[in-house]
């Protein structure tokens, strides 16, 4: 057998402090229409005197549904809006004492309500506002602190095992990447650049990619690069780019082929004409971080998962 308790108090006419077990609530008004208000929310209560026939509306609510607070208990955002709604109320209930105490007339009592009552909404109002901010802000920061949810790697690869052109795995929203020249990647198995990629490009919000690079020579380290600009293995992937561009007339591109650049003196050139044909795609030019000492944007491998930049294309 459990025991209930529950007592009203009256402030003043047609205001009462209402106290149970569960909380406590304020109601305002007469018989056939009265306001209550109380951590559930704020209800209409209108109805016939003496009948029994009654309707009882809820005219505004908590900014959270009681499952989010019982989860958010340790939020202190969920503490805002019931101060604020508490300050509000006693704002109310100051207004309707000092018009019932010092007014000798009902238009002069209502005028003063109608004002604390305002001021009173505002301060709710107010309160709320802050808190849903804050709550966003929250909310927002545990978003961008989660691991992306990573693209799965089952690309198509163009090329061979001495030269390769293109990596493609096609989405809804495909990144092109442009790096310095393919390494050990191919279509079963990326090396550490090429999960470098899928982590970046996840977390930008991109579901496909296709990889290419300046030049399409195999190597694991710039300085392996052939030191003769071989033309025909140069046009070749240029066709190849021409080819993966037919399907798109707008595209997103991140520059990610870094520091070395400079290592071959055709590798720059071979970055003119490939930016030659992709400005007929509308291109949008990204880049990771800030550029190199050099100006050469910054290559995937061991940079942190962020937002890209606009590249200073000029």
């Amino acid at each position: 057998m459990s025991w209930n308790f529950r007592r009203r108090i009256g402030i003043a006419k047609g205001v009462n402090l209402n106290i149970s077990r569960s909380g406590v609530s304020a109601s305002v008004g007469s018989k056939g229409a009265k306001v209550t208000v109380g951590k559930k929310g704020a209800f209409l209560n209108v109805g016939i005197p003496g009948t029994g026939i009654y309707k009882r509306s809820k005219i505004a609510s908590d900014h959270q549904s009681a499952s989010h607070k019982e989860a958010d208990t340790s939020n202190p955002n969920t503490k805002v809006p019931t101060i604020g709604c508490v300050v509000g109320l006693l704002v109310v209930v100051f207004g309707f004492i000092l018009a019932f105490t010092i007014c000798d007339s009902f238009s002069n009592g209502a005028i003063i309500v109608v004002g604390f009552c305002a001021f009173g909404a505002l301060i709710m109002g107010i309160s709320t506002k802050i808190a849903n901010d804050n709550d966003f802000k929250s909310k927002q920061k545990v978003v961008e602190d989660e691991e992306p949810v990573i693209m799965q790697y089952n690309p198509t690869q163009i090329g061979n095992s001495t030269n390769r052109f293109a990596l493609v795995q096609k989405g809804k929203r495909t990144l092109f990447v442009i790096g310095l020249n393919p390494s050990t990647a191919d279509s079963k198995t990326p090396d550490a650049t090429m999960q470098s990629v899928l982590r970046i490009a996840s977390y930008n919000g991109f579901d496909g990619f296709i990889m290419l690079n300046l030049y399409p020579y195999r190597a694991t380290q710039p300085y392996n690069l052939p030191k003769e600009f071989d033309y025909a293995l140069h046009q070749e992937n240029l066709r190849q780019i021409k080819e993966l561009l037919k399907d798109y007339t707008r595209v997103e591109v991140w520059l990610a082929f870094g520091a070395n650049a400079d290592k071959r003196d055709y590798l720059m050139q071979c970055f003119e004409d490939i930016k030659n044909i992709f400005e007929h795609y509308n291109p949008r030019w990204y880049c990771i971080g800030e550029l190199t000492s050099k100006g050469f944007p910054k290559h995937p491998l061991y940079q942190k998962v962020d937002y890209f930049n606009e590249y200073p294309m000029k």
